[in-house]
Order: structure tokens, then sequence, then C-alpha cells
């Protein structure tokens, strides 16, 4: 399918604006450092494989219970029900530089890990390098990729900030499929207020097809194998907002459970029917949810800008437990404003000690939360010493955490930190040129992370 060609008229107006818009956004996420070895220069040597067919099933499986499992970090959270967790154990001392390598942008997109290669978004497309450094191929979009691309099968799916939703091949960077999000495209009728909305939500792909949020506030479905449109819904309710009056943007990147997908837009979390986008529950948080939903045992874990934690019943949207600093329950009118810790990362939810453990970063720090919404651990962000004498306080930090086994790994202004699981001791500091405002993402014992300047660190004990 091709989408709207009108897309490069609208590149450079999107180029300019990119670094402020960009940066309001929930991020979706080594030169110089202590201990690190440099590897290529990013450049790009395209290979010439092209698979089309979509038959590979390398990215992530969900059992009859409903669990994720994955096959390296595909998406933005790990998984479809963006848990942010993997299976195996990454850096528990202080990491080496395997290899480094320049995305072409200012490091607001997460990598991702699947079949292979390392994928991040920039300023001017998609990059792939292979998982020893070198680089693999580039997939110009018509406007800067902010948002974290996700792997399916032998396709990568990203989204444009100006609102196009690209399929192209693992093996070299071809461009499959091209879909803009226009209300036209799914029967609704298209006036000023409804053409392209810009994206910023990463997508995520499950049962064949792509779900993506658009800045109009609504959830968009595509068929992963062509690019068609197959339904279109907004978070909040029906229709459009009245005119002059602009929706609440779904940067939230959908999570997706036994055939549910989980969305946020404002204060409003979402449970749509993944097959039809017909409303099952609509529950509203005491403030704007920027951050990714993640679903795992029957639980929608949720954060709002003022602090809230909110674990919802995934099959009605009861609330289960909420949570902020402290243990002190919503609404906000219960806190001070001293009190508020605002949340502005997409929750982990993990294992520890066989409880659940919800980790998330907010107020200069990284919390945990157990299964009960009880506080665990409160672990302040290290202070500059902890990195190295070139740290310096750098921008507000919005990187999500990434959860093994054992440890968590949050992106700081100075660069990546290892905090205990059980108790968030700290277990290394490891010290980037710039902030890491984009998640982390651990694979196989190795932790990748891009710093604001758009290194990308591949990091191994």
């Amino acid at each position: 399918m091709t989408g709207d060609e009108s897309g490069r008229g609208r590149a450079e107006r999107t180029r300019r604006r990119f670094v402020g818009s960009a940066a309001a956004t929930v991020a979706v996420g080594l030169a110089g450092c202590s201990g690190s070895g440099f590897g290529n220069d990013g450049g790009t040597d395209a290979d010439t494989d092209t698979d089309t067919d979509g038959s590979a099933t390398t990215g992530p499986t969900t059992s009859s219970d409903g669990e994720t499992s994955v096959e390296g970090w595909p998406t933005f959270r790990a998984d479809a029900a963006n848990t942010g967790t993997a299976s195996a154990a990454g850096p528990g001392a202080t990491p080496t530089t395997r290899w480094t390598a320049d995305v072409g942008g200012p490091g607001l997109s997460s990598p991702v890990v699947a079949d292979g290669v390392v994928l991040a978004g920039s300023e001017d497309g998609l990059r792939a390098f292979t998982t020893d450094g070198d680089p693999a191929w580039e997939a110009p979009t018509d406007a800067p990729v902010t948002a974290t691309p996700a792997v399916a099968g032998n396709r990568a799916y990203v989204a444009d900030a100006d609102g196009t939703l690209y399929a192209v091949g693992i093996t070299d960077g071809s461009v499959q499929w091209r879909a803009a999000l226009r209300a036209d495209a799914f029967g609704f009728g298209r006036t000023a207020q409804q053409i392209d909305p810009a994206v910023h939500s990463s997508p995520t792909v499950a049962g064949g097809t792509v779900f993506v949020g658009g800045d109009d506030g609504a959830v968009y479905a595509f068929d992963a194998e062509t690019g068609d449109p197959e339904w279109r819904r907004r978070v909040r309710g029906d229709g459009f907002p009245p005119r002059g009056q602009v929706a609440a943007p779904a940067v939230a990147t959908p999570a997706v459970a036994d055939g549910i997908v989980y969305a946020a837009a404002g204060p409003t979390v979402a449970a749509l029917v993944a097959e039809t986008g017909d409303p099952e529950w609509r529950t509203d948080a005491p403030a704007a949810v920027t951050a990714s939903p993640a679903v795992r045992g029957g639980v929608v874990h949720a954060a709002s800008l003022d602090g809230s934690v909110l674990a919802l019943a995934a099959d009605n949207g009861d609330p289960d437990w909420s949570a902020a600093r402290g243990g002190r329950a919503y609404p906000p009118s219960e806190r001070s404003e001293q009190e508020r810790l605002v949340v502005d990362s997409s929750p982990a939810v993990a294992e520890a000690g066989g409880d659940a453990a919800v980790v998330l970063r907010g107020d200069g720090a990284t919390h945990a939360f157990d299964g009960t919404g009880e506080p665990l651990w409160t672990a302040p962000d290290a202070d500059g010493a902890a990195f190295g004498p070139q740290q310096q306080a750098g921008s507000p930090v919005r990187s999500s955490p990434a959860a093994g086994p054992e440890r968590a790994y949050v992106g700081t202004d100075r660069g990546v930190v290892a905090l205990g699981l059980a108790d968030g001791e700290r277990e290394f500091a490891f010290g980037t040129e710039r902030a890491v405002v984009a998640s982390p993402a651990l694979v196989d014992g190795t932790l990748y992370a891009v710093d604001r300047d758009g290194t990308l660190y591949a990091l191994a004990t």
C-alpha cells in the first residue's frame, strides 16, 4: 500500500521543529567513557537480500495464558504487553563498551534488537547495525523518527513524526509499504483538524496487525502484511473534539495482550478489542497518562503525570491498587503539591523475590512498588561523581527502565545506572557524554543505550 505522498513537502517543516517538539514527548529509551573502546563510525553498507512474504516469527509470541515472551528486545518495551523486562540477566558490574555507533539524531528513539540487528530511529529515518556494531542499512523516511521501531516477522515497523507508518524489510531496509495516519482512510470525513496527525507513539505488532497512537488522540490499526487500514478509535470517546479544541494526543505506546489493546490519551486509559477497535472499558487517571501501559498477570499498570501509579484489572478497568511516593493513594487532592511525584517514564513490571516489582522513574529518582502497591524502595539518581568529572546536569530525563531477573537499568542525565531489583542498591553507574533519555534494551547479557548525542552503546561485562 502507498499512503499520502505529500510528506516530502512537510519534511523540512518537521525537521525545523524536531528538537523542540520531540523533547516534549515520552521517550521511548557511548564515546569517551571510562573503560570504553570504540567500534564503527556509524556509516551504512546495505546488503541486497530481500524477503517480503512475512512468514518469519522472530518477534513477540503470546502463550495461551496471554503472557508474552520474546526473542531479543523487538519493541519499545521489550514485548507487545510493554512489560519492559528480559529473561536474561544483564551486566552486574561496571561494563565495558563492546562498540559504539552513530544513529544520526538526538537520541530520542530507543534501540530494539531482533533477528541479529540493532535498530534505532534517526533524524532522517531508521538505521540498522549488526550485533557486532557493523552498519547494516538505512531506511530513509520523510520526517524524523522520534519513536521506537518494532520488529515482527521479517519486517520492522516505524512511524515518522509527520504521521507516516512504514514497513521495511529487516534484511535490507527496503520499504515494503507505507501508510499515512489519515482519518479519511478509515471512513471519517477529512477536515483541517484531522489531516495526517503527527506520531510520537511507537508501534506495537500483534496478531498480524500494527497498532500505533496518533497525536489526534486515536489508536490506528493497520494490516501488518499489506498496510491496509483496519480501524481507528479515539481513546477518550468516539468522534472528534469540537472545532477549536485539540484532542489529547495518544503518545503512549499501545500494549496488546489476550486480543485487547490498552492505550492512553490525556487522563484516560482504554481497553479496545484488537480485531475491531470496539471499546471494552475506559478509566480515568487523576492526571494525564503519557507513559505506556504495561500488562502482566491480568493487571494493567499505568503511571500518570501527578505521580500516581495505577493497577487496573485488565478485564474491566477496575482499580486493583494505586500508589505514589510514600505509598499514598490517589486522588491527588489527598496530597500537597510538594508531595506529588511527577512520573513520565513507562513502568517495567518484573519479578523480585517471587513477587511483582513495578519500577519506574520520576522526580529525579527511580521507584519500585510490589504487587499490592506497597513501596519497595526509592533510589535517587546518582550524582556526577558516580560517573566521572566530565558529567554535568543535562535536560530532564524521561528514560524508562529495562529490567532483567536481578537488576533494573535506567538512563539518567549523566549515563546509565544499574539498580538491584530487590533493594534498589546501585550496582554501577556508567557515564555517557550526554543524557540518556531513550530507554535501554537488554538482550543476552548486553545492554544497549542511546545518549542525547545519538551515540549507540553496546555494554557488557
